[in-house]
């Protein structure tokens, strides 16, 4: 792209472009006309939308006056050729012409830069612009080879928010003012950081839409929502004790929820830990199944992980050994996988035993994750165990830690550490999981 700064160091982007009746249009702009930043990538895409914006405008001037462009000529979707590199040649089916040159050749050579061949895609005809319940189908087949839990939740969030709001509006028509009133009506019942994830499927379903020639052009702006602070429900220490008293005489039900909170396991890692998994010698397990929906696949960040075992998790792991019955270590009494319709009513259960509101078995992983955190634990460790893929996830157990480093501080004012020493120690950071057995509640 030809784009330059002015003396008062404003980046503005120029370029002549020829269209193919012979006319010509000269393009000089600021990022700010599109609201842009005043970068060179800033300059670089307010000028390709510029180039759209003249290209759309010869394109209803041409059909004004030839009509349309015969089908040979356009790609799917198309109403007129993309605009290539001048090279003399006329496109097929269209004799004696020459296609438009994004470059004027007749520029200052400080202008005909190294740039890569424009391709602009032509505006896509409102007839041939779906629904979004049309495209619906297009966008889900690109998941069909993932993981299954993943496509059934996309299919239940356009279900639940996108069709109702937008099944019946062609993909064109979702601009700035339509997502924007939606986003505050949302936000009347949702969590910030739940709308937030809506805004962002919706526009990566209109990105795909616009890849496939579906839509003419993504929309200029897009509502901007903040996720907000949010930090995880989880039971206090003393609650968690209540949990497990509660769930005494609820064998076998008592040691998986024990091992929920003293492994942070998912609730499909739980019902898919088999016994092979499980190396009670060393006080550890190895989480390599997930199982969602009635598909066993791989853990959710894709990565199998060792999570140490905390005193009560292993001795009721121990105990639970004695009384196999079959490969899965939480099983039905015929050895199959548990449904979640009989862990909830189970956890349900215990809850109402122990005197606190029913909840799910996602709020025993959040305790392990705040306890690890209230006892010292590196950030690092926390996300390790608990198989988290980006740090964000574990960032929001540190406010749980106020004091995390604080009885090292003084360090600092300490006599300098021997450089030689600290040349041959390990770049790692230290290992505060105690060896052996720590116990998850005082």
């Amino acid at each position: 792209m030809a784009v330059d700064r002015d003396a008062r160091g404003r980046w503005f982007g120029r370029r002549v472009i020829r269209f193919p009746d012979g006319s010509r249009q000269r393009i000089y702009l600021y990022p700010s006309k599109y609201n842009l930043p005043n970068t060179k990538l800033g300059a670089e895409e307010a000028l390709r939308l510029a180039i759209n914006d003249a290209i759309d405008q010869f394109a209803v001037a041409y059909r004004a006056g030839h009509g349309p462009v015969g089908p040979s000529v356009v790609p799917r979707y198309s109403a007129l050729p993309t605009i290539v590199p001048d090279d003399g040649r006329a496109p097929a089916g269209v004799a004696g012409s020459r296609v438009a040159s994004p470059v004027d050749d007749s520029m200052p050579d400080d202008t005909q830069d190294e740039a890569p061949a424009l391709r602009v895609v032509r505006p896509v005809p409102s007839s041939a612009v779906p629904t979004v319940a049309e495209f619906v189908p297009i966008w889900l087949s690109k998941f069909e080879s993932g993981k299954v839990s993943t496509l059934v939740t996309r299919k239940q969030t356009i279900a639940r928010h996108l069709l109702p709001r937008f099944g019946h509006m062609r993909l064109d028509e979702i601009t700035f003012p339509v997502v924007e009133a939606w986003r505050k009506e949302l936000l009347a019942t949702l969590r910030p950081a739940s709308v937030a994830s809506l805004l962002a499927q919706l526009r990566a379903m209109l990105g795909y839409a616009f890849k496939m020639e579906a839509l003419p052009a993504m929309p200029r702006t897009w509502p901007a929502q903040s996720e907000g602070k949010s930090r995880p429900d989880y039971l206090t220490f003393e609650e968690a004790d209540r949990l497990i008293a509660a769930a005494e005489p609820l064998d076998p039900w008592k040691a998986m929820v024990i091992v929920a909170l003293g492994t942070g396991l998912r609730h499909g890692e739980l019902t898919a830990l088999r016994w092979q998994d499980v190396d009670l010698p060393n006080r550890r397990l190895s989480v390599v199944e997930n199982y969602v929906l009635g598909v066993t696949g791989t853990p959710k960040s894709g990565r199998d992980r060792v999570v140490p075992l905390p005193s009560r998790a292993w001795e009721a792991l121990r105990t639970l050994s004695e009384h196999q019955r079959g490969p899965l270590v939480f099983c039905s009494d015929r050895g199959r996988h548990l449904k979640p319709s009989q862990t909830n009513h189970a956890l349900r259960e215990i809850c109402r035993a122990a005197g606190l509101a029913p909840f799910g078995w996602h709020r025993l992983r959040h305790t392990y994750g705040s306890h690890l955190a209230m006892r010292g634990f590196y950030p690092s460790v926390i996300q390790r165990f608990m198989g988290h893929a980006d740090s964000k996830m574990t960032e929001r157990y540190i406010h749980l830690s106020p004091n995390f480093g604080h009885d090292k501080i003084d360090a600092l004012d300490g006599p300098p550490p021997d450089e030689a020493r600290v040349a041959a120690s390990p770049a790692s950071e230290p290992r505060n999981a105690p060896s052996g057995a720590w116990r998850l509640a005082a």
